[in-house]
């Protein structure tokens, strides 16, 4: 019971509430030896994904979890096998990105991922996605987007086969929704905003369907698309508050909060960007923290508080470096270049945002900070280098 509990406490985005569910059930009474070690595990790894989103993938308290349950994976009976198959999508996440755990890492995901039959065919999709959603923290968007196009080939099979009750297709589809967008991939962009929109008609589970509408939302933010964001985010918010779910919902009221900045609404939709940060850090989640802080920060920006946008800046790069999540770095830059300061940190700033678009090989990104660091030049810079720039981006 309390193995099942505690991955849907990490569902609601409720890390601490899962961390104490698994500390609970790994303080019952149990038998020693390998099969008890099996039997544990699924409770190990809720224990460790609660760490990790609560006090980031760099804590001590991960590392040592880490530690720990590597030397559990080196006697594991052929039996493991049996374990959840969203828990070892997430062990294979979250430890494979700590030094020295690949290799134990890939060969615990492999015993799910060569089960034979359906098993198999899900066990391979969802170990998929975790190397897609790990591409897409680590910066390396064309690594994540060839991991979610080759969940796409295969079989759809047993959605019910997961823990979380969530379709491995479904899933990578919605992720496609930022990925594709950020990479400028525009009839893929399409065909996953397409299929995130059927989910609402199909009577999708809620927490696939806010899923899927956060990565909308998200890319549309990034493409400065405030109107459709507000539509997207409004609805969201609506949907969950009504059935008192968590799910995405204060990542949603961020979005919301700032897409009504955008649209005139400064005071109001900075003061409900700012509250959903609060309550989100509040839950102790970490994930995604980097980006929701950009977010924020960009409210910030329209609303004139440069001290809160500096502010938010630093505490997104923070994040970004405890939870080794690369993929905010360009736009917290960006954002970071547009706060006061002396001219060569704020043009240096602005220059980082555009490297690390260029290295993540994002169009999206790219776009915007070489728009940004193009105003600064126009106003600040030397003659010339403003169209230098604009010719020199994709």
């Amino acid at each position: 019971h309390l193995a099942v509990a505690g991955p849907t406490a990490l569902q609601r985005q409720a890390p601490r509430e899962a961390l104490a569910l698994a500390e609970r059930g790994l303080a019952l009474p149990q038998p020693l030896g390998a099969a008890a070690d099996a039997e544990r595990l699924p409770l190990i790894s809720v224990r460790l994904t609660a760490t990790v989103l609560s006090e980031g993938m760099a804590s001590a308290a991960a590392r040592a979890q880490v530690g720990d349950l590597l030397s559990r994976l080196d006697t594991l009976p052929a039996g493991a096998a049996t374990m959840p198959l969203w828990q070892v999508a997430m062990l294979t996440h979250l430890t494979g990105r700590l030094p020295g755990t690949s290799a134990r890492v890939e060969r615990f995901g492999a015993i799910v991922r060569d089960l034979p039959g359906d098993a198999g065919e899900v066990g391979r999709a969802v170990a998929g996605n975790a190397a897609g959603v790990d591409a897409l923290h680590l910066g390396r968007l064309t690594d994540s987007l060839h991991a979610f196009e080759a969940t796409l080939e295969l079989p759809d099979r047993a959605a019910h086969a997961i823990l979380l009750l969530r379709s491995p297709r479904d899933e990578a589809w919605a992720y496609l929704c930022l990925v594709a967008e950020t990479l400028a991939r525009p009839a893929l962009a399409a065909a996953a905003h397409a299929h995130v929109d059927s989910l609402v008609g199909r009577g999708s589970d809620l927490i696939t369907v806010a899923m899927g509408r956060w990565f909308q939302v998200y890319a549309h933010y990034f493409r400065g698309d405030a109107e459709r964001a507000q539509a997207l985010a409004s609805e969201c918010v609506a949907l969950l508050e009504a059935r008192r779910a968590s799910p995405f919902l204060q990542p949603h009221r961020i979005a919301l909060g700032w897409a009504n900045a955008a649209l005139g609404r400064v005071d109001d939709g900075l003061a409900m960007a700012e509250d959903g940060l609060r309550r989100y850090v509040d839950q102790g989640s970490q994930q995604g923290l980097a980006g929701l802080h950009a977010v924020v920060a960009e409210a910030c920006r329209l609303a004139g508080r440069t001290d809160a946008m500096a502010r938010h800046v630093r505490e997104g790069l923070e994040a970004a470096e405890r939870n080794r999540d690369g993929f905010a770095l360009s736009e917290l830059h960006r954002l970071q270049g547009a706060a006061e300061g002396a001219p060569a940190e704020q043009e240096a700033a602005l220059r980082r945002a555009l490297a690390h678009a260029r290295d993540q090989e994002a169009g999206l990104l790219e776009a915007r900070a070489a728009g940004a660091l193009r105003d600064w030049l126009v106003s600040a810079g030397p003659p010339g280098e403003a169209a230098e720039v604009v010719a020199t981006t994709r």
